[in-house]
């Protein structure tokens, strides 16, 4: 397994380098937030907000690829950039394009901020979008994640539900059931829930660094432990992140128990519910740093992923050296704005401008 791995080493030194170039960073001043939009859970949406939530997706999927984008060689076992795909499956290709180095490091949070954003940028700027972003609190599905609301099946307002096994858990309702993806190759949308997902050995390319993978999905999720994150590890980032993204923890439970195309860890955001389980994340991390006035600036965590081994994950969960800093540039194949990690530390601080309700 630790060959397989090595050239994601070498493309995390790579992918590092490339963007430090201070010609290749927006060095203008963030403007004033003054009036910012409220980021909402998907079940208080309304209907109308729902329908143009994934009318907007819909939207930017019929548009053509950007060339802008740019990949140099994707990571080993991804595809390469298919120039003939849409605008949104360019948002899937950034995520696969630069896994390898936004992933069980300092900057993933800040990364995925941007990322948020980049989203909400082109939904508005591209499709003329209007309403709130959103976010889903798995934590109030706990009990009963399959019957959760957000799995509904209606074909205008509704995100779907699970591919029956008959039809390769590809959905067959839901308004994104005739979404075509083109990563890794053509094919429709899929989710294939397991409360156990760890025990598949969904977690790849690295299922070594799970310690227990018989862990249900439901005693992960809870309220109770979310409230225990956000408000503890005080003026600590790196606890707090590496309690986020545990391996059976907040981040990878609720995509590897939806299956499918979110249990991939590259190409997850082919599921539309991608940005909502993204948005409940990010909102975990603004709860944190608003809870305490030492955790609103604090960073930390190292640049290298430490999944090559168990022994080196063990030591380094959060990220191996060189650590990573606020003046770390965040990596986008110059698709959208050159951002370092201190843009992305306030979502009212002018390059964002937002609150969660």
């Amino acid at each position: 397994m630790l060959p397989r791995l090595l050239p994601l080493l070498v493309l995390a030194l790579n992918a590092l380098a490339i963007p430090t170039a201070s010609e290749k960073l927006d060095s203008r001043a963030n403007a004033a937030c003054t009036n910012p939009t409220v980021r909402k859970e998907w079940r208080s949406f309304t209907d109308q907000q729902k329908q143009d939530w994934i009318a907007g997706i819909k939207c930017l999927g019929s548009l053509p690829h950007d060339p802008s984008l740019f990949s140099v060689l994707p990571p080993p076992g991804q595809p390469f950039l298919n120039k003939s795909s849409t605008f949104y499956d360019d948002l899937v290709y950034l995520h696969i394009d630069v896994y390898p180095v936004i992933h069980f490091v300092g900057i993933f949070l800040p990364w995925h901020r941007w990322f948020l954003d980049l989203f909400e940028k082109n939904m508005r700027g591209k499709c003329g979008y209007t309403g709130p972003m959103g976010y889903w609190d798995w934590s109030l599905d706990a009990d009963d994640i399959t019957g959760s609301s957000i799995f509904d099946s209606n074909p205008v307002t509704g995100l779907g539900s699970f591919g029956p096994q008959s039809n390769g858990f590809h959905l067959t309702d839901g308004a994104f059931s005739d979404f075509i993806l083109a990563y890794p190759k053509p094919h429709t949308l899929s989710r294939n829930f397991s409360d156990t997902p760890f025990a598949l050995g969904r977690l790849q390319p690295t299922p070594w660094i799970v310690d227990e993978p018989n862990t249900s999905a439901k005693t992960v999720i809870t309220p109770e432990r979310v409230n225990k994150l956000v408000t503890g590890h005080t003026g600590d980032f790196v606890k707090f992140y590496t309690n986020l993204d545990s391996p059976e923890g907040f981040h990878t439970t609720p995509h590897l128990m939806v299956g499918g195309d979110m249990s991939d860890a590259a190409q997850s955001v082919n599921d539309p519910l991608f940005w909502l389980h993204h948005g409940q994340l990010d909102r975990m991390w603004w709860m944190w740093q608003n809870n305490h006035p030492s955790n609103k600036n604090a960073f930390g965590g190292g640049t290298i992923p430490g999944v090559l081994t168990k022994l080196t994950f063990d030591l380094f969960p959060a990220g191996m050296p060189p650590l990573a800093h606020k003046l770390t540039p965040l990596p986008n194949d110059n698709f959208g704005e050159h951002k370092r990690v201190r843009d992305l530390m306030d979502t009212e601080g002018g390059f964002l401008c937002y609150v969660y309700e």
